[in-house]
């Protein structure tokens, strides 16, 4: 999957350029598709690695810096599909997972991801737009949605994916979606933060201090074995560039016998591990 790196600072000097330069390096190592980044009120994509030395004056004086680095599930590589993607003149995201039935050979299914809640923005307000979308597609999802007006974002994942966050000794946030990245700056780091899933949390800037405040409980769509609710062609009605998908019955349901296979054997493996550790390191 890809990697997304956050950093939400209290003053200038929370996170040096060269320890997010540090950082993203290491991220982009595994996740060479492209990497985007928000700061500031600047956008960068790019199919190479970001020199964000290039970028320092800015970096130093934004108390939000959003950076993906992406690894291609469902697209081709281009910048194009590189995040974050814009949902409307507020709001964009980036997204680590990936949606079933959704996204094609040209064109990301984060893409559909924004362009989904964008439709829902209309008549919603965002809280209740992600609900209507995770309730009606199934996937893995770790998104932050950013507001590029105000400083403010919202993130949400569930049980498919990951991410650590930690608060800095001056009150700031670094959130990885890589298990490696808080060694670079371990010495900066007072106290990991859970995030559970399927809630709905806030960062915000209040008198110049971060603030993280659980806003919603989420419900996410699950999986649907039964392959009669698929027999009609998907379509990405919501695309930018709208295509009818293939669909193919007979593949659809070797990879329902792939996955369920796999979750019997990723059930066992854990089952293993508990009984090793004990009760106590599981929530």
């Amino acid at each position: 999957m890809c990697n997304i790196n956050i950093f939400l600072k209290n003053n200038n000097n929370s996170f040096s350029t060269g320890e997010i330069q540090a950082i993203t390096g290491s991220s982009f190592t595994g996740n060479p598709d492209s990497e985007g980044a928000f700061f500031g009120k600047r956008t960068v994509k790019s199919l190479y690695k970001i020199d964000f030395t290039k970028y320092s004056e800015e970096i130093e004086k934004s108390k939000m810096i959003v950076t993906h680095q992406r690894l291609a599930t469902h697209g081709d590589i281009s910048e194009e599909n590189c995040h974050p993607f814009k949902i409307n003149n507020c709001y964009s995201l980036v997204h680590n997972g990936i949606i079933s039935f959704a996204g094609n050979t040209d064109q990301s299914d984060s893409l559909l991801l924004a362009d989904l809640l964008g439709l829902e923005l209309k008549n919603k307000p965002m809280a209740k737009s992600i609900k209507a979308v995770i309730s009606q597609h199934y996937g893995s999802y770790s998104v932050a949605i950013f507001n590029k007006n105000s400083q403010e974002l919202l993130y949400f994942k569930n049980s498919s994916t990951q991410i650590s966050a930690y608060r800095h000794f001056d009150g700031s946030f670094f959130l990885t979606t890589s298990n490696f990245n808080n060694l670079i700056i371990r010495n900066k780091i007072k106290k990991e933060c859970l995030i559970d899933n399927n809630t709905l949390f806030r960062f915000s800037l209040n008198k110049g201090i971060w603030r993280l405040n659980r806003v919603d409980e989420l419900t996410f769509k699950n999986y649907n074995y039964n392959t009669n609710s698929y027999k009609k062609p998907y379509r990405n009605d919501y695309f930018r560039n709208r295509e009818e998908l293939d669909f193919d019955e007979e593949e659809f349901n070797r990879e329902v016998d792939f996955s369920l296979k796999n979750k019997k054997k990723k059930d066992k493996q854990l089952s293993l591990v508990k009984s090793k550790l004990g009760p106590g390191c599981f929530n």
